[in-house]
């Protein structure tokens, strides 16, 4: 098995070698039943130069003796996993998780930046809507029907017949006063979730890694349903100086280079020789001087100005994969194309490795609940590579 491990991994080190773009990581715990077995989950996403599909692969399912689940231990894990697949830590830019403090812990140990897992958040939020008093009345009334219901054979066998209404009547004063009170525990519950979904979601849209992130998704982009226009205007800035600061790194390395060029050439060369031209630097594929590096400053204002027009006239549905919108756009917009990828590379969940830790049941039974760790890895890996649907 650790032989077919060892083959699985040639595939996911030479799509994240391969890619020019910095990549984001997930991770997962799980615990079996007994708590004889501890895995942590791995996943990477990158995105290959073309603005192609974006790649979700598996990294590791690492064993945690044991049971620790401490920050050490699982950043020991991640730097150990990278290694084993020769990825620097210097091109891993993001680290997404559940919500939990050790997971936090890691990503400042890794010194990466964290995004919490969307659909972890969106989970606390119901979880607290269904908890809160108004609905929860409405919660143990229905669970007292079911229980009662659970009791009584005859009323389960009479239940698919009520539900299609065969021989079943009601006066219409009864029906409108439980359409009413449906509708008003409904409406209640709706308002709560709402409620409990800003709460959790605010960490969210003070986030300036995601709020980047929304500029570049052009589904979201400049939405003052999403973010407020002042804000966006925030972000347009942030985005700006980022761009700026890699343009000064640019022209320092320049300015470093002519200089020792420049030395060179008084050396080798009499005082009479021809000048040294001015040296053309190559910034995102394109040959550029010092002189040209401020307008490009003013050119990314006016991409951005370009950017919103666009959106407003046409923007692409929420269905739709914003890589492919990029794809078709982006050399009228190639400042913006140069930086997004490290920004929409990052998944809004860590689905991935729930997939992966679904298989787990497969190998893990009532025969097998003696399972080692490293062994229940070895077989999750290979199991993923026979499961398209995991390692997508």
């Amino acid at each position: 098995m650790r032989k077919e491990v060892e083959a699985i991994d040639g595939k996911p080190k030479e799509l994240v070698l391969k890619s020019d773009h910095r990549i984001a990581i997930t991770a997962v715990t799980w615990t079996s039943v007994n708590a004889n077995c501890s895995l942590l989950a791995i996943t990477a996403h990158t995105a290959q130069s073309g603005f192609e599909e974006r790649s979700n692969i598996v990294l590791d399912c690492a064993s945690l003796e044991h049971g620790s689940h401490t920050a050490a231990v699982i950043e020991e894990k991640i730097r150990r996993s990278l290694s084993r697949l020769e990825v620097d830590m210097p091109k891993v830019s993001l680290f997404e998780a559940d919500g939990a403090a050790v997971m936090k812990s890691t990503a400042m140990n890794l010194n990466l930046k964290y995004v919490q897992c969307c659909a972890h958040v969106i989970l606390l939020a119901a979880k607290a809507a269904i908890e809160s008093e108004s609905v929860k009345q409405a919660v143990q009334k229905v669970r007292k029907i079911v229980a009662k219901l659970n009791l009584s054979h005859s009323s389960k066998g009479a239940l698919p017949s009520m539900l299609f209404l065969n021989n079943f009547s009601l006066s219409e004063e009864c029906v409108y006063r439980n359409c009413n009170c449906a509708k008003r525990d409904a409406r209640q519950f709706g308002d709560t979730l709402l409620l409990k979904l800003r709460h959790y979601f605010d960490d969210w849209f003070e986030d300036e890694t995601l709020q980047l992130a929304s500029l570049m998704d052009p589904r979201f982009a400049f939405m003052e349903t999403v973010l407020p226009f002042e804000t966006w205007m925030k972000t347009i800035e942030k985005l700006k100086r980022l761009n700026e600061l890699s343009l000064s790194t640019a022209v320092e390395e320049l300015e470093v280079r002519s200089s020792q060029e420049c030395l060179s050439f008084c050396k080798e060369k009499p005082v009479w020789a021809v000048p040294l031209r001015v040296k053309k630097l190559s910034i995102e594929g394109q040959e550029t001087s010092v002189a040209n590096l401020t307008t490009k400053e003013d050119d990314f204002e006016i991409e951005m100005k370009q950017y919103a027009i666009l959106l407003k006239r046409a923007r692409p549905t929420f269905d739709s994969k914003p890589l492919e919108w990029w794809r078709t756009h982006h050399d009228e917009f190639p400042q913006i194309a140069a930086i997004l990828p490290q920004y929409l590379v990052c998944p809004a969940s860590s689905v991935d490795c729930k997939r992966l830790f679904s298989l787990a049941g497969i190998i893990y039974g009532n025969k097998r609940s003696n399972l080692k760790g490293d062994n229940a890895r070895l077989l999750l890996m290979i199991k993923t590579l026979g499961n398209v649907e995991v390692g997508r």
